[in-house]
């Protein structure tokens, strides 16, 4: 009987473990090494968020489709959902489904300063961001799984009234075709703003720089710029 028990002792024990391994072996295998990802589109810009008068606005990246985008850039928001970053700028990601919106918040930037911004997206639906060199980290979304994405540049408004003053200088596309970065004047882009392609006059105007724009002023708009993201922005989109 004692030999049974502890037979059966060893048994449990082995059981424990196995059922450890089979619980703890996912939660690692969902650690991402960026780094080590194979990019199939970015885009590179030299990105400023100048101050201005409001509530809140921001200077974004944008990789997605029609129905699904993740953003990186510099976020100043008075309305912050994470206190350590309410009305302070930083850096954030946006991470937007069919059918959900989450954001990640992942250090202090500053407005008045220039970083050098990179936003990677590879075909598994991960997309990621670089400031100045610096991996800042990154987001899984399903959705951009194996898809076509645009590459955009995205200035914005919180809520009418509030004024940007966003500046995307040196855009460089990258493309999986041609990895090296492309060639300044290898890139065209249309001006969208409020969501249609062309002038809006209730959209913050959009200025060509020379390979770069700066979107700029106010919009007017009801809601704010999660509940009206088209009216409350103007972005551009690089081919």
């Amino acid at each position: 009987m004692r030999k049974f028990k502890n037979c059966l002792s060893l048994l449990l024990a082995f059981a424990i473990v196995i059922s450890a391994a089979v619980f703890i072996s996912p939660t690692k295998a969902l650690a991402v090494d960026y780094n080590s990802l194979k990019v199939h589109n970015a885009i590179q810009v030299e990105m400023t968020l100048k101050t201005t008068p409001g509530s809140g606005a921001h200077a974004k990246l944008v990789i997605g489709t029609e129905t699904a985008a993740v953003s990186f850039g510099i976020q100043y928001d008075t309305a912050c959902g994470q206190a350590e970053y309410r009305g302070v700028p930083a850096f954030m990601f946006e991470n937007v489904t069919s059918n959900s919106q989450s954001y990640s918040w992942v250090s202090a930037a500053a407005r008045d300063k220039t970083f050098v911004v990179k936003l990677c997206y590879n075909k598994k639906g991960y997309v990621w961001a670089y400031v100045d060199g610096q991996l800042m980290g990154g987001v899984h979304n399903p959705e951009l799984k194996k898809k076509a994405v645009t590459m955009r540049c995205e200035g914005a408004v919180r809520v009418a009234g509030d004024k940007v003053n966003a500046t995307f200088a040196n855009i460089i596309p990258y493309w999986f075709k041609n990895p090296e970065k492309s060639e300044h004047g290898g890139w065209a882009y249309n001006t969208i703003c409020g969501g249609v392609f062309g002038k809006n006059k209730n959209a913050p105007k959009v200025k060509d720089i020379g390979y770069g724009v700066r979107i700029k002023g106010t919009a007017h708009f009801d809601g704010d710029w999660d509940s009206n993201p088209e009216k409350a922005s103007s972005l551009i989109q690089v081919y």
